[in-house]
């Protein structure tokens, strides 16, 4: 028990970076739930399940562990949202209708959510829940919209992978989040996924491994983490987190382009002791991305305290 507990306490460690997560698709460890209710972790907890939908019997468990699941865990304060349909099945509407009312006579406190992976979904609990991969992602719809899957397979990204796929990655997760910040009527993200996981043979990359996240099946982060750990408040933590090894070699045509993520305003970049470059926050343009020349340098960025990082290029470093 004593593993569990410290296994719990370091993936939620990584996660902190994270202010709120999803464990999916199932109701979790109680260790790893205890862990979240002390760094105030936003918790989505939903039944188990993907896709599928039984018969009437197999409906009864699926309403079952609606029970199960809200007994065992409604006093744990990091649970702000209770999942109570099967993740990305089909509209059942007298099936999701039991789950719902369920889920409310046992908990009046807290909403209900479903994961469904089209729009045109019927809603009968308080949030729409919804995953896009997706970009642009589809406009909110819906009161409550709340996007629960993004990036994850449609780019598999490995710690080993060059710099420019590195960069990408880190890149499509600040992008999903600056779209999100641009409207008020989207409450808020979950991106999948926060590590690498076991899969089946045809599921993964051909060994068994998932590589659809942020951080290692290890619990290593890649450098679309650091993005995320940028989002906190300087006055917390000063972050500079860069999505390349500082190596020559890094990228295929040789070293050219750098991302950062950080969460302060002003950067002055050096190499060698020498300065190369400071860089500002341009916030008047739409997309928050600006280009400009110093010296040697071309020098992109984009910020946004929902979506903040700068990149530059350097042809020498």
């Amino acid at each position: 028990m004593r593993s569990k507990a410290k296994g719990a306490c370091w993936n939620t460690k990584v996660l902190d970076w994270l202010p709120k997560n999803r464990p999916s698709h199932y109701p979790q460890s109680r260790h790893f739930l205890d862990a979240c209710d002390e760094l105030g972790l936003m918790v989505l907890e939903e039944i188990p399940g993907w896709q599928h939908i039984g018969d009437a019997s197999w409906k009864d468990l699926a309403v079952d562990n609606v029970r199960r699941m809200i007994c065992c865990d409604w006093n744990h304060p990091s649970i702000i949202l209770w999942g109570v349909r099967i993740n990305e099945s089909r509209d059942d509407h007298d099936f999701y209708t039991r789950t719902n009312a369920l889920a409310h006579q046992l908990d009046p406190t807290r909403p209900t959510g479903g994961i469904r992976n089209f729009e045109k979904s019927e809603l009968l609990e308080d949030a729409f829940t919804i995953n896009d991969f997706g970009f642009p992602l589809r406009a909110p719809s819906h009161p409550l919209y709340l996007n629960t899957e993004f990036v994850g397979h449609t780019y598999l990204t490995k710690t080993i992978d060059n710099k420019e796929r590195l960069a990408e990655h880190t890149l499509r997760h600040a992008r999903v989040h600056n779209q999100l910040a641009s409207n008020v009527q989207y409450a808020g993200c979950i991106g999948w996924c926060a590590f690498d996981y076991n899969t089946h043979f045809d599921f993964g990359s051909g060994d068994r491994i998932c590589y659809h996240a942020v951080a290692d099946i290890f619990r290593e982060p890649k450098p679309a983490a650091g993005f995320y750990k940028s989002q906190c408040d300087p006055e917390e933590d000063i972050v500079l987190e860069p999505a390349f090894r500082w190596a020559r070699g890094d990228e295929s045509i040789g070293f050219s382009k750098g991302v950062v993520c950080s969460n302060c305003d002003h950067l002055k970049f050096f190499v060698d002791d020498k300065p190369v470059a400071e860089l500002d926050p341009d916030r008047n343009e739409a997309d928050g991305v600006y280009f400009c020349s110093v010296a040697s340098l071309t020098i992109r960025a984009a910020f946004g305290r929902s979506s903040r990082y700068d990149s530059f290029d350097h042809s020498t470093i």
